[in-house]
């Protein structure tokens, strides 16, 4: 045969790593990290012409980075001719980030703003915390983060740290993953 044929495992944890490192728009990375199954998609049974994969959600998210409104009938359409019928559910998830706070709101005042507690919302504001830290806002940002369940402070660490690695080396960070180091590398 003049062909090699290898199979490979589609695994989250090592699509998002990738995803993080490369900019893939937060709204997938937080859907995955929320719901990973959907990360691929394909059933040989299915009469369906396109699948989620990771590659498609790639696409997408270039897509989103271009312009793509999910919420017209236009963006709706091209998001399901990339990833398939899921896109029904992750166009209904990114409706999350209409309900979390302004991060002006949280650098004023974290520990009075409100803290989400329905999970696709949380997961919303784990990518969102990820992306808009760095080392000039992260003090008001951890106090947020600490009063966050256990389970999405350590969504949002790793995933911050993979988007910015030089949130690492603050005081802040190095604290929380002392406190924090079982349930981060484990």
């Amino acid at each position: 045969s003049r062909l090699i044929h290898i199979n490979l495992e589609v695994r989250a944890p090592d699509w998002l790593a990738w995803a993080l490192s490369n900019n893939v728009h937060q709204y997938i990375t937080s859907y995955i990290n929320f719901k990973s199954n959907a990360l691929y998609t394909f059933d040989p049974n299915s009469p369906d012409n396109t699948y989620a994969s990771p590659r498609t959600w790639a696409f997408l998210s270039r897509l989103m980075d271009n312009g793509l409104d999910m919420s017209t009938p236009e963006g709706s359409a091209l998001a399901q001719g990339t990833i398939g019928t899921v896109s029904k559910e992750f166009k209904a998830f990114i409706a999350n980030y209409g309900k979390l706070p302004k991060l002006a709101d949280i650098i004023a005042d974290p520990d009075k703003v409100d803290m989400p507690s329905e999970p696709g919302t949380l997961y919303a504001l784990c990518g969102s915390l990820s992306t808009w830290v760095d080392a000039s806002n992260i003090s008001p940002i951890y106090r947020y983060l600490a009063r966050m369940p256990a389970e999405y402070q350590v969504v949002t660490i790793k995933d911050a740290v993979k988007r910015s690695p030089s949130v690492r080396n603050t005081p802040e960070m190095k604290g929380w993953i002392a406190k924090n180091a079982t349930a981060l590398y484990s």
